[in-house]
């Protein structure tokens, strides 16, 4: 993990700090065995925040491009990123565990006073990736091929005598 500078969750969010700068991808661990490379970097921007009601957060912005491999024709791709999420701070693990789940609500995390910006971008960046990903018509194929389809049990109808039973 590329070491960034570890902050004060909620100093940071109190004072409205902000950090900015580049990331190398090679320092993912955790994403390696997403991507097809690397290689490259992304721009990234870390903002202390709060909302209306006070409560403390952290807006995580990240850019750039991975590089993946689509999962139709095993083939490198690239991946925009476009990352601007901003994640609530809770305190303990009990005032995590109270902030309601809703898929539509404010993300929360466990806070501390020394969090890892590296591994904060690292957590969004595995959030955003899809398990899988395609292009939208892959090289070296159509979209009229992708859309014509065997019958998985053609091949068995040769397999079979004309009575139905297994022939030899």
């Amino acid at each position: 993990m590329h070491s960034l500078a570890r902050i004060d969750g909620f100093e940071f969010a109190a004072s409205g700090l902000r950090q900015a700068g580049q990331l190398p991808v090679s320092t993912l661990a955790r994403l390696h065995d997403r991507l097809a490379s690397h290689g490259g970097e992304l721009r990234y921007e870390v903002a202390g925040v709060q909302d209306a009601q006070g409560r403390p957060g952290l807006r995580i912005m990240v850019h750039g491009v991975l590089q993946v491999t689509c999962q139709r024709c095993m083939q490198e791709t690239r991946y925009p990123v476009g990352i601007d999420e901003t994640v609530f701070l809770a305190e303990s693990q009990t005032a995590l565990d109270r902030q309601p789940v809703d898929a539509d609500g404010p993300e929360w995390i466990l806070a501390s006073r020394s969090m890892d910006v590296a591994e904060l971008i690292e957590d969004e960046l595995l959030l955003d990736i899809p398990a899988v990903l395609v292009h939208a018509v892959c090289e070296g194929g159509s979209a009229e091929a992708d859309s014509v389809r065997t019958s998985p049990f053609e091949k068995l109808k040769g397999l079979l005598s004309k009575d139905g039973k297994p022939g030899n």
